[in-house]
């Protein structure tokens, strides 16, 4: 499969008060330690994954959360890996081999929504049944390789936390 993100908006996510990013298929988040490339990941994998933000994930707990993706590169082929149930409610969802999909988050600690942008009108729907796990199966989490901490201790073990 060759689906990915091209284009991320996220809003209000921990240190990303009003971030955009354009990705390619193979995207490397490189700066300075504390500049937010670990929030900016954290935020995809949460608008991929359903899962309720803590207070926390909020930047301003006053103000909702909001995390807009573009998928692009959704093949015939790529909807015939899905459960026949999840492919017939994400296809309709699907044009020019893109989808669009919303996650947001009104209050720490509530469960969240997820929306799909229609094509035709560019309205979102709200949380068709089934786009949850079909936007799961189309994408895959992204790597994190993290900062090596310590060259040295890097270097002569083998750890988990090694990079």
């Amino acid at each position: 499969m060759s689906v990915y993100f091209s284009e991320l908006q996220i809003r209000n996510f921990r240190s990303c008060v009003d971030t955009s990013l354009q990705v390619s298929r193979y995207t490397a988040l490189i700066g300075r330690n504390n500049s937010g490339k670990s929030n900016c990941l954290s935020a995809l994998q949460w608008l991929v994954r359903r899962e309720t933000l803590t207070v926390d994930d909020f930047n301003n707990p006053d103000i909702g959360v909001e995390v807009i993706g573009k998928l692009i590169g959704i093949a015939e082929v790529d909807l015939d890996t899905l459960d026949p149930t999840h492919r017939r409610k994400i296809a309709k969802y699907v044009s020019n081999s893109e989808l669009i999909i919303r996650r947001t988050q009104d209050v720490p600690g509530v469960a969240g929504s997820l929306t799909v942008r229609e094509p035709e009108t560019g309205d979102w729907e709200p949380n068709p049944s089934g786009i949850d796990k079909a936007v799961k199966a189309l994408f895959s989490d992204p790597i994190r390789i993290g900062a090596m901490e310590n060259y040295e201790e890097d270097a002569s073990k083998a750890k988990r936390t090694t990079t």
